[in-house]
């Protein structure tokens, strides 16, 4: 049986640890480095910790899944099948046998719900007299055969509008999100608002590749993959930006969206004055090149010039109404490889409709002292150029809004007249 230890058994070893801590710390008083001074509060730069922590990482990605929800039930009918099933199919067969039987209407959900966790996706910002233009965009957008999900930023709640946000848009595979959401867990920010929701809206998103669109662009073809092709372009060579559309890897350009949400959050103070020096149409759009130049970032703009479209007057004088954007890739085929397309030209992507925008219950007030006649020129060459006549199909398009959806936006409220003036329009100038 053995006996419990004696006291001085413990004295040995509590005496050399306290030899060691005497001996470490006249070490660190001899040798160690003298503390740092503290540099003056105005020499302090801001660090800011771009990696995601748990803490902020589990209540995006639950609110994620929450928003991703199938809205609809798997059938609960016995499923018979061999237990062995698999085992007797011929070797390289091309699908797998579907036992599980489910109406249309639910498998298109499962596939709405399931295209939010794809990392790729359209971006925009809407609202009030907005809304009725982005649901025409929308459509045009389906025409080109995109199933690419949409978010839709709205500034407040004071712009949500339920039959719009519950039933319209989800059915264009779209989506409202409301950015107080985000900004209102910071009480003490600056108002954000008008030209800054863009920069917000990009960081906020789930999408990683980005699409984004102003709400009065309309995509006149479609190309299913992103590039990720980038080259770096002097901003000098500019005097001013169109950006209208972004195309933008978030993962691959974090650095740069945060420089341009700083630029964005004190634009109206300073920024937008400083970057545009006093231009017309100070805003946002000089401040996303800008930010990629300022960190040596890689970024690619087009080089083409925009093509002006509108309408002649009976004295011959010329009335811009639309702003033309070539496709990137194109671009970069002609500026970069040398290359030369035959007819005409690089082809058209997106369609900017500058002067008059597409909302039915506004747009003939804007005619009013101008001749009844196309917006963007004679439909002879169109088709050619941008693959249909896209001004009619836009016309089609604000027809189905005035007379399909009269009473749907808070915009045309008290309004009885908007469809059969859009009739009225399209007779006159058919």
């Amino acid at each position: 049986m053995l006996s419990p230890p004696s006291p001085r058994h413990y004295s040995i070893p509590i005496a050399l640890l306290l030899l060691f801590s005497l001996y470490y710390a006249l070490y660190n008083h001899l040798y160690a480095s003298p503390p740092k001074q503290a540099q003056p509060a105005n020499n302090v730069q801001p660090s800011i910790n771009v990696q995601t922590s748990h803490d902020g990482f589990w209540p995006n990605f639950f609110r994620l899944l929450t928003e991703a929800s199938p809205r609809c039930a798997l059938p609960h009918k016995a499923i018979e099948t061999p237990i062995n099933g698999f085992a007797n199919i011929s070797p390289g067969f091309a699908y797998r046998p579907d036992l599980i039987d489910m109406v249309e209407e639910d498998v298109d959900e499962l596939r709405t719900a399931h295209s939010w966790f794809r990392t790729s996706g359209i971006v925009t910002a809407a609202g009030g007299e907005f809304l009725p233009e982005l649901v025409v965009c929308l459509r045009m957008l389906h025409r080109t055969g995109s199933v690419l999900p949409v978010d839709v930023y709205l500034e407040s709640s004071a712009e949500y509008e339920a039959y719009v946000c519950e039933t319209l848009l989800p059915a264009l595979n779209a989506r409202c999100l409301l950015l107080t959401d985000m900004l209102d867990t910071f009480p003490h920010r600056h108002n954000i608002t008008k030209y800054q929701l863009k920069a917000f809206a990009l960081l906020h998103s789930s999408f990683d590749n980005i699409l984004w669109l102003d709400a009065d662009q309309i995509l006149s073809w479609h190309r299913r993959r992103f590039s990720r092709r980038s080259r770096s372009s002097r901003v000098a060579e500019r005097a001013s930006t169109e950006f209208g559309q972004l195309l933008v890897s978030k993962s691959q350009h974090l650095a740069t969206l945060q420089l341009v949400a700083y630029y964005n959050y004190y634009g109206p103070s300073h920024y937008y004055r400083l970057l545009s020096q006093g231009a017309v149409g100070e805003g946002d759009k000089e401040t996303f090149l800008a930010a990629a130049q300022s960190l040596n970032a890689p970024f690619y703009s087009i080089a083409q010039n925009i093509k002006t479209i509108g309408w002649h007057d009976n004295c011959g004088g010329f009335h811009g109404t639309g702003m033309v954007q070539h496709d990137a890739r194109d671009d970069y085929r002609v500026r970069i490889l040398g290359e030369s397309f035959a007819g005409t030209g690089p082809r058209r992507a997106f369609l900017h409709s500058s002067r008059h925008k597409l909302n039915a219950g506004r747009l003939p007030e804007t005619w009013e002292n101008e001749i009844n006649q196309r917006m963007w020129g004679p439909s002879e060459g169109m088709v050619e150029k941008f693959r249909l006549d896209v001004e009619k199909a836009a016309w089609d398009e604000m027809l189905y809004t005035a007379c399909d959806l009269p009473y749907v936006f808070q915009d045309w409220r008290g309004r009885a007249d908007v469809c059969e003036d859009i009739r009225e329009y399209i007779r006159d100038c058919s």
